[in-house]
């Protein structure tokens, strides 16, 4: 299976687009930030939200070529290793801390893994065929 094309749509929710999309080799990945629910400085909020996405970027992007390497367990590792930088000796409640919806594919020769996580989607198509991820 060959990946040829990739377009990505994106609707901001607001002001600032939270939206983030990348790629490498043959996996490819979709992420929709979200801000906390806290009260604090929003710029500040917009700033840790950025460095959430791009540490999740990295590990997708450092990751994904190695097939011994589920996109499940990529993930947890991201995650765990981005709980604790935000965490990073704060006492916060879990609304008080960005988050993010993912979806990650990786295109095998003869079929696709998939990762997802919340309410984003990739849409691939194969000849006259969409699959939605």
């Amino acid at each position: 299976m060959k990946l040829s094309r990739i377009e990505a749509v994106s609707l901001p929710g607001g002001q600032v687009n939270h939206d983030h999309y990348g790629y490498a080799g043959h996996t490819f990945w979709v992420m929709d930030g979200a801000t906390p629910l806290s009260k604090g400085n929003p710029r500040a909020a917009d700033e840790e939200l950025c460095q959430l996405l791009k540490k999740l970027d990295q590990f997708l992007r450092s990751l994904s070529g190695d097939a011994d390497v589920s996109l499940r367990e990529i993930m947890s590792q991201a995650s765990g290793a981005v709980r604790e930088d935000l965490e990073n000796g704060k006492d916060r409640e879990p609304w008080e801390m960005p988050s993010c919806a993912v979806a990650a594919a990786r295109v095998h020769e003869r079929h696709i893994e998939y990762f997802l996580l919340g309410d984003v989607v990739i849409a691939l198509r194969s000849g006259e065929d969409m699959v939605l991820i």
